[in-house]
């Protein structure tokens, strides 16, 4: 899928990513949220973890131990952000 570039956003996020910070992107409905965090992989050299909790896919993660699991594993195989959309949705 492509997404809309916007590297203005992303320039800013760049600046402050790597100090293992959590880092909240907050805005009305609609505004491009999402999208603007599935383009991340630009500036990460693709090791970026992205569950969209919307997806039936990612239900499982629902459960915070399992997601907790998941997410260390993730870490330890080498990505180095994590991006959780919709994140109000995990127990």
């Amino acid at each position: 899928m492509k997404y809309a570039d916007r590297p203005l956003y992303l320039d800013r996020i760049k600046q402050f990513s790597g100090n293992g910070n959590v880092k909240i992107i907050s805005g009305i409905r609609r505004s491009g949220k999402s999208t603007l965090l599935k383009g991340l992989d630009r500036i990460t050299d693709g090791k970026i973890l992205l569950l969209d909790m919307e997806l039936w896919d990612n239900r499982r993660f629902r459960d915070p131990d399992t997601v907790y699991r998941f997410i260390r594993e993730s870490l330890d195989g080498g990505t180095s952000v994590v991006v959780i959309d919709e994140v109000q949705d995990i127990d």
